[in-house]
């Protein structure tokens, strides 16, 4: 990847959608023979005249709360929660804030078993979020869901710059209801349901090339109350030129519930 394309405002790029050979329940990773490569422009976020936010587009880029200048143990990666927690209710203005969970994701072998996924998807289907809300505060969901609540995902480098496999977006007010396709997910203590997205020429793509480790990418991954809104943001892994395929890319990205307070704006 050339260093000057943090400052080019679009890239062409194929982006892997759903097709009506995507298997509807899943248990690992789909087939890249049961996707459908299209070539799409990517806007650069940089570039943008007005950056994209949280609450207009589904995603945004932020400083990153905690920097991870090596890859972190586990236990290092829990022990950031707080100074993630409160770096993002300062943000967001949230009233409340809790990490649930957090992911790493490494093309280096042998060190995660979780791949880049290359293929536009939502981590909860329309109904599924409530439903994981009631898993993760079950003495307390009716005091969340009386509220407008999301679950959110911090995402940044723990390798250095990204170079392979890095994260595009869809905007959210480009994307129908129709685009989305349920997938019922089987883990090892419950199922889940996710979703992928079937191509639609609206979608509107952005990505932020070159992401260094002191910065992460706040994407939606549901919302309660989305009004006109898709409820989640799609988004994926790709690749678009054959100098970054073989470079290695280790990602950690944390869940989190927040609740919004009465007067959020939309």
């Amino acid at each position: 990847m050339k260093r000057n394309e943090v400052n080019r405002s679009e890239i062409e790029a194929i982006i892997n959608y759903a097709t009506d050979l995507t298997p509807t329940e899943v248990d690992g990773y789909v087939q890249e023979s049961r996707v459908l490569g299209r070539v799409v422009s990517i806007r650069n976020g940089r570039t943008t005249e007005t950056p994209p936010s949280l609450f207009k587009q589904g995603f945004e880029l932020v400083n990153a709360p905690k920097v991870f200048d090596t890859p972190p143990t586990d236990e290092a990666i829990r022990a950031s929660y707080p100074t993630i927690e409160k770096a993002l209710l300062q943000h967001t203005a949230a009233k409340e804030i809790l990490i649930f969970d957090h992911t790493i994701r490494s093309s280096i072998p042998g060190t995660s078993k979780r791949q880049p996924i290359h293929l536009a998807h939502a981590d909860y289907a329309e109904q599924a979020g409530k439903l994981r809300l009631r898993d993760l505060v079950p003495e307390d969901y009716k005091r969340w869901e009386e509220g407008r609540f999301l679950i959110v995902n911090l995402w940044q480098s723990i390798s250095g710059v990204i170079l392979s496999s890095p994260l595009a977006f869809v905007d959210i007010n480009t994307v129908s209801d129709d685009d989305f396709e349920a997938v019922k997910v089987i883990y090892d203590n419950r199922i889940g349901q996710i979703g992928y997205y079937r191509f639609n020429p609206r979608h509107e793509w952005y990505w932020y090339p070159l992401l260094k480790s002191s910065e992460a990418l706040l994407f939606k991954t549901f919302d309660s109350r989305p009004g006109a809104q898709h409820w989640s943001c799609p988004h994926t892994s790709f690749q678009h030129n054959a100098s970054s395929i073989n470079a290695k890319r280790s990602s950690v990205e944390f869940r989190i519930l927040v609740l919004l307070a009465e007067n959020e704006s939309e």
